[in-house]
């Protein structure tokens, strides 16, 4: 990721209103937001590689959100996923954590908060490896060049 590349994020949800809500939130300078209404649709965009999917539990009229999950982290593995649940199950909880999960959040008053909340945390954690991806890019090269000057001048004495 560039330093001009947003950090992309699919929401899944058939909740019109939360997805706009959540939408709204969390679109800004450093994101790119993408709202889907099943996980099909999700699964179908997969391919842009999102950084994360924040993805409801129940979707009506399509796979539940763990088959979802399951794809997501096949195609792409590195994509960090937050599940939601209007329903308050530990077994569902376990569930999705066992299947890559990264957080799992009950939608009631405050997940819109709680989401913004880890989306942050998240992005702020993908800009600081992208930093530390750059700083260590730019060692390999310093490194490589160091390496070049070195094979050329032994090349340079050794010929005669």
């Amino acid at each position: 990721m560039n330093a001009s590349e947003k950090i992309k994020i699919f929401l899944v949800d058939d909740d019109n209103m939360f997805v706009d809500s959540l939408k709204h939130t969390l679109s800004g300078k450093r994101t790119e937001v993408k709202s889907f209404s099943t996980g099909e649709e999700c699964i179908e965009n997969l391919f842009e590689l999102p950084h994360i999917v924040v993805l409801d539990y129940a979707l009506n009229n399509s796979l539940n959100g763990v088959q979802v999950l399951n794809q997501i982290k096949q195609v792409s593995p590195e994509t960090q996923v937050i599940m939601l649940s209007g329903i308050d199950n530990t077994d569902i909880m376990k569930d999705t954590m066992k299947y890559g999960a990264y957080d799992f959040i009950e939608k009631g008053e405050s997940a819109i908060f709680k989401v913004k909340k880890e989306i942050n945390a998240m992005c702020d954690e993908i800009e600081s490896d992208n930093e530390e991806d750059k700083e260590d890019n730019k060692m390999l090269w310093i490194n490589a060049g160091i390496i070049l000057l070195l094979v050329i001048a032994f090349i340079l004495t050794h010929i005669k």
